[in-house]
C-alpha cells in the first residue's frame, strides 16, 4: 500500500468495502478481525505517505467512519437518495394533514 499511495500525483484513494471484504474471504463481514485490521493498516499506510483516505460504502454510521480516520466518504447513491425522497412524498401526498379541506 505504501508503494501505491506513494507514487506521485495520488492524493487520495477510495476503499472498496466490498471487495475488501470478498478478497479477504469474508464477504461483507464488517466487524471481522480481518477486516477491521485490513482498514487499519489501510488508514496508517495513509497517515504515513499523507494520502488522504475515502471509502466507497458505508459500513457503520458515518461520524464512526469519520473517527476511524477516513476524511472523503461516500454516504449513499444517488439512486438510493432518490428513491428514498419520492417515497417520502409518497407518503406525504398519501397522508394529508388533519385539518386540510377535502
Amino acid at each position: 500500500m505504501e508503494d501505491i499511495f506513494s507514487v506521485d500525483k495520488i492524493e487520495a484513494f477510495f476503499v472498496g468495502p466490498n471487495d475488501l471484504s470478498r478478497s479477504l474471504g469474508i464477504w461483507r463481514q464488517w466487524n471481522h478481525p480481518k477486516f477491521e485490521e485490513a482498514i487499519q493498516r489501510i488508514l496508517d499506510a495513509a497517515e504515513e505517505t499523507s494520502t488522504v483516505p475515502g471509502i466507497l460504502a458505508p459500513i457503520e454510521e458515518t461520524y464512526k467512519t469519520i473517527k476511524r480516520g477516513f476524511k472523503i466518504i461516500n454516504i449513499g447513491r444517488d439512486v438510493g437518495f432518490l428513491k428514498q425522497a419520492a417515497a417520502q412524498e409518497l407518503q406525504k401526498a398519501r397522508s394529508p394533514p388533519k385539518d386540510m379541506d377535502a
